[in-house]
């Protein structure tokens, strides 16, 4: 594989060092590197290499990019690539939950090269599933993660360096501003990896610079379009609406981080999570006033998305959902700003006539349409029908052999997944078809429209070829000239719409938007069935109210006025180039001409594909350049990593690509927009100063003591270094499976306990034979007491231990029972905690042996635990694995065992452990005279059975339970009721 000097760099920097952290800019080909040191590591025979931290997207594209590359280096031999068991595609294995435990026995036994989930991997290990000693590295993607709390992989990282201190540990990120939060920045990661090498690779790094000057350079175009005077009037009201909001917010507090440029840059998923992250803390300090405005902020930020992205009608229908439907507060709708707003939107599609008109020459309706068309799809739809125009003979000729080259490898390609396909996937092979163009995608927009006619589904992406080729001989025999345009993952119109658009223009596009939301507007008045309204409200973070007559009556209003606009179409006469139209087109039309067009006067035949660029899926974007390998790219919202892997792909492909790539970004002048790029490109810059001052501060703790030292530390906790070290001293806490999400195992590992993972039915943490925790945050205590789950759990702990422990886990000390709720989408738990303390009184009363543990966070936590486990024995890990949630039957101890028992002439064992006891009897007992929760266990250690204590002397129960206990006992059951009681 052909590598660029800065690759080959940071290749070198991997090899020469056991364990490093090595960060670089996005879009500078994490996965090719990855890619060159697997293929030319070595690995023991036997032995295993793990990769961590991929995402399944993520997991996904690199095993494709992998069979990508490995087919390119074999494109001359396909039988070879099928064949050679050496490549990298070939040793390649995904472990997840889908594969049982004696598979992944017999993968590790064999060793090779491991995409594994780290819960599976930590499973493993702890259970001793896996030797340490046959790990020989590890790969950890995405290490900016350590930063942010990953605790399993931070759990692997630390096994694996205190059992295996000569594998290597690679750490590899693309995310600078993360790792440079925080007074340590990259240390922290850094101290997990084990590594005190830092590498950073920016994009204006001298060597990465040098590499790109040496290459072929793409020729980029920014195609920047000039908006409507009413465009930038709405991006003003909305930019003051969020600066009203964000002044409220830190009016209440002026120290929560949120600034202007998070409200208009971010993305509202990112910036939904952040202010949701912000306020946890003072959610329940916060008025009913500064609640409704953190929920407000996010639906005006929406409304940006909308303005840059939609058609007029579709932002002035949202607005109009908003605002009828009153999912923001109506103090909102009081201000300029809003009016302004709503006006101005509106008078984008239609403008009010005040004027009356006593002519008696004809009808006039109050309404004359004016529809504004997005200037982004006029200027979209100019650059299509001007495709190949610039293009010259030369750049004809070199077109047509790029094309026979690239039909061969596509013929060569597809005939070698074809065979894979069937060898590996033959029972998916029937599904598929040869001429399928269209692929599904779960990921895409969270909505889809009713009333279109084309496929509305999410797509993969979409081919768009002229219908000529098949009636024209001519058409045969012009190059194919691949068009890949570009639209952001966030865009609020589907595939299959853009396709509409590239294939009608503009303006019918825009009219058929208008009628799509004239009929679902009849559709909502008509029924109450789910429908384009419904489903953007639920878009903006907020559920559909009730239908009010207020809103009912705003929209039969608006359905009225666009039934008038629609009924009055005059059919005017406009340009292509118009921003606004004043008719109604005829829709009634087939695909236009514009490709055959193309064909006949530029002598190229063009190939448009319409696709998501996936920018948070690492190496999806690369995928679909070497799928594609497009001439001419159309970005509809640039974005900086896209463009530095179209140079980088166009760098590293050069020998193969015989023309050059061409790149056009469509961007609005003077929008918001446009600056977030231009932001995007300045936080990244400052996010690599920062990094550069971390490193020439940085100290690392691991560089100034030996490893041997560090080890010891890591691996035990600082009461237990005086003591000998034996197998029998550590001690050892039996943890189910799903609480390896939370950090509480990390941090007993990290004080010295051997955690046992193991998928238990009842309990979360084993401490001996007779205590168990069930651990519960704060929202999942109040759920399982309101739904009678913990009720449920306490009666199998009570069952089969005799101290059940429940421990209440907060998040922060400020989180505590008396305020409102946590917040959870902005919406609050519901509930009192006047009926949360009732609740615990009584499961106390009803369950007299339960411990309540109220902690602050993870780290108090484990060191309650090691104080409760101090002094006890190891827990039974069979007893442990072996309990259910069965009830306990008369004849749980089977006859045959009974009788081999007596035989060998053994006496019964009488133990003290709670399991052998029946949960229903004990419970039972503690209605009796004279039985409390100090002697109960003395009656079940030494009674089989209630039949038993019924029939024992009065002498045997005062030896066992004292004078006034076993005399109250003896009464209550052989006394009759006469002798206590008057009847009457």
């Amino acid at each position: 594989m052909q590598l660029l000097p800065f690759q080959k760099s940071i290749l070198n920097d991997i090899n020469n060092h056991k364990s490093c952290l090595i960060i670089l800019s996005k879009g500078l080909g994490i996965f090719n590197i990855v890619y060159s040191y697997l293929n030319n590591v070595e690995i023991n025979a036997g032995n295993s290499v793990f990769i961590l931290n991929l995402s399944v997207p993520e997991v996904d594209s690199f095993k494709q990019f992998v069979q990508n590359m490995d087919q390119k280096q074999h494109e001359k031999n396909g039988d070879q690539f099928i064949r050679n068991g050496s490549l990298l595609s070939n040793k390649l294995v995904v472990i997840n939950s889908e594969m049982n435990l004696n598979k992944r026995r017999v993968f590790y036994d064999n060793g090779g090269i491991y995409i594994i989930t780290s819960r599976i991997l930590l499973t493993d290990l702890l259970s001793e599933r896996l030797d340490f000693s046959h790990i020989d590295g590890i790969i950890l993607f995405n290490a900016e993660s350590l930063n942010v709390r990953n605790w399993n992989d931070a759990f692997i990282l630390q096994l694996f360096k205190s059992k295996n201190p000569n594998g290597f540990i690679k750490g590899i990120s693309h995310r600078p501003e993360i790792l440079n939060q925080g007074y340590f920045g990259p240390g922290i990661s850094m101290r997990y990896l084990g590594a005190t090498d830092l590498f950073l690779y920016p994009r204006n790094n001298i060597i990465v610079e040098e590499s790109f000057k040496l290459t072929q350079k793409i020729k980029v175009i920014e195609k920047s379009v000039k908006a409507t005077e009413y465009f930038y009037v709405l991006q003003k009201c909305i930019k003051i609406l969020l600066e009203k909001g964000l002044h409220e917010i830190l009016k209440f507090n002026p120290n929560i981080e949120l600034t202007m440029n998070d409200l208009l840059y971010s993305s509202s998923k990112k910036l939904k999570s952040k202010i949701e992250s912000l306020t946890q803390d003072l959610w329940y300090k916060m008025t009913s006033k500064h609640k409704q405005i953190t929920k407000d902020i996010i639906s005006i930020r929406n409304l940006l998305e909308l303005l840059y992205l939609s058609d007029a009608s579709e932002f002035f229908f949202c607005l109009e959902c908003i605002r009828s439907s009153k999912l923001i507060d109506t103090s909102w709708m009081l201000t300029t700003e809003f009016e302004t707003l709503y006006k101005v939107s509106r008078s984008r599609i239609f403008r009010i006539n005040n004027e009356a008109n006593n002519d008696s020459s004809g009808p006039e309706t109050p309404f004359t349409l004016c529809l504004e068309v997005n200037p982004v799809y006029i200027q979209l739809i100019d650059i299509i029908s001007n495709i190949g125009k610039e293009l010259t003979d030369d750049d004809i000729s070199a077109l047509l052999q790029e094309n026979d080259l690239y039909g061969r490898y596509s013929v060569e390609k597809n005939q070698i997944e074809l065979n894979s396909n069937l060898k590996s996937l033959g029972k998916n092979a029937e599904t598929k078809t040869c001429d399928e163009k269209v692929f599904l995608e779960t990921e895409g927009i969270e909505y889809d429209l009713n009333q279109i006619e084309h496929p509305q589904i999410n797509e993969k992406y979409v081919e768009i070829c002229s219908n000529t080729l098949n009636n024209n001989n001519s058409a045969h025999k012009a190059p194919e000239y691949r068009v890949l345009l570009i639209i952001p993952d966030e865009f609020h119109l589907t595939i299959a719409e853009v396709e509409f658009l590239v294939l009608n223009g503009p303006h019918n596009f825009s009219a058929m938007k208008l009628i799509e939301t004239f009929q679902n507007i009849e559709f909502y008045l008509s029924s109450g069935a789910s429908n384009i309204i419904t489903k953007i409200i639920s878009s903006f973070g907020a559920s559909a109210c009730t239908n009010s007559n207020e809103k009912l009556h705003s929209f039969n209003k608006l359905r009225d006025v666009l039934s008038k606009l629609i009924k009055n179409n005059s059919q005017l006469i406009y340009s292509s180039n118009d921003s606004i139209i004043n008719s109604i087109p005829n829709l009634n039309v087939s695909e236009n001409n514009g490709l055959n067009q193309i064909i006949k006067n530029n002598r190229i035949n063009p190939k448009i594909i319409i696709s998501y660029p996936n920018v948070k899926v690492q190496g999806k974007f690369w995928n679909l350049l070497t799928l594609h390998s497009p001439h001419l790219i159309i970005m509809l919202d640039p974005d900086i990593s896209l463009l530095r892997e179209i140079e980088l792909f166009t760098a590293i492909s050069e020998k193969s690509i015989k023309f050059y790539i061409q790149v056009i970004m469509i961007t609005i002048q003077n929008s918001l927009r446009h600056e977030k790029l231009l932001n995007a490109i300045k936080s990244e810059e400052l996010s690599w100063i920062s990094l550069e001052k971390h490193k020439k501060t940085l100290v690392v703790p691991l560089s100034d003591i030996t490893e041997g030292e560090i080890l010891a530390k890591l691996s035990n906790s600082s009461i237990y270094q005086d003591r000998h070290k034996e197998e029998n001293d550590i001690q050892k806490i039996i943890v189910d499976v799903r609480e390896f999400r939370s950090s509480l195992p990390y941090q007993l590992f990290c004080k010295g306990v051997r955690i046992i993972p193991m998928s238990l039915e009842i309990g979360d943490y084993v401490i001996s034979r007779d205590v168990c925790i069930e651990r519960k945050s704060l929202p999942d205590l109040v759920n399982s007491l309101n739904n009678g789950r913990l009720f449920t759990q306490l009666q199998w702990i009570s069952k089969h231990y005799s101290t059940p422990v429940i421990l209440i886990e907060l998040n922060s000390l400020i989180e505590i029972l008396n305020h409102q709720g946590m917040q959870q989408n902005f919406l609050p738990m519901k509930f009192n905690s006047c009926d949360i303390y009732l609740k615990l009184i009584l499961l106390t009363r009803h369950f007299p042996n339960i411990k309540f543990i109220w902690s602050c966070n993870s780290s108090f936590s484990s060191l309650v635990i090691l104080r409760i486990k101090k002094d006890r024995e190891q827990p039974n890990i069979k007893d442990a694995s072996t309990l259910n949630t069965g009830i306990l039957k008369a004849n749980d101890i089977s006859i045959e065992k009974e009788k081999k028992s007596r035989e060998k002439g053994k006496k019964r064992k009488v133990s003290s452990d709670s399991t052998k006891s029946n949960y229903y009897a004990t419970a039972f007992l503690r209605y009796l005279p004279g039985i409390n929760a100090k002697n109960i266990k003395v009656l079940t250690s030494n009674f089989r059975s209630i039949k038993e204590i019924i029939n024992a002397p009065l002498e045997n129960l005062i030896n066992h339970l004292g004078n006034s206990f076993g005399t109250s006992l003896f009464r209550a059951l052989h006394e009759s009721y006469s002798e206590n009681f008057n009847l009457r």
